[in-house]
């Protein structure tokens, strides 16, 4: 599989964490899925 292929997700388990969630999803542009 070359690099163009590869997808990635990213899953975050937070709790009472709604000040932080913001920043923490603007740094993860780069996936191609976020679960939340």
């Amino acid at each position: 599989m070359t690099a163009a292929g590869i997808r990635l997700s990213v899953v975050i388990s937070v709790h009472n964490e709604e000040a932080q969630l913001a920043e923490c999803l603007e740094g993860l542009i780069f996936a191609d899925e976020i679960v939340v």
